[in-house]
């Protein structure tokens, strides 16, 4: 897979200049390596092509089979997340009674911020 392929796939699952700018440069140290022609070449361990396909084409979710959900929700997400916050709303609003948390930090939000993901979790889970 080379970088122009990335590139496309990149836009078409939207901006995701927040999320390459936080792990850029370790991505790429991860992930790339010089090719034959002395070029940076892009490195997939095995499934990782399926699994970047599954982020431009999934989930095919529409708002109507999340409105069946029954069950408390918490929709979280990072400020700088990779998925538009726009998006995280209209889940949030498709799920009747769900909450709502949109925390500092990137898509790795549990990770990079416990201490607000786990408030947010417990709030959640003391209502």
């Amino acid at each position: 897979m080379n970088k122009e392929i990335l590139e496309r796939a990149y836009a078409a699952i939207g901006d995701l200049t927040p999320m390459l700018t936080d792990c850029g440069a370790m991505c790429e140290a991860a992930c790339c390596e010089a090719d034959e022609d002395g070029q940076g070449g892009v490195y997939l361990f095995p499934g990782e092509k399926e699994l970047l396909g599954l982020m431009v084409t999934q989930p095919d979710w529409k708002p109507a089979d999340l409105s069946g959900l029954r069950v408390p929700t918490l929709v979280i997400a990072g400020e700088k997340d990779m998925i538009r916050t726009s998006h995280t709303k209209a889940i949030h609003r498709a799920i009747a009674g769900s909450g709502l948390a949109i925390l500092p930090g990137d898509h790795f939000v549990a990770h990079g911020n416990p201490e607000a993901f786990n408030r947010a979790v417990m709030d959640f889970l003391m209502k």
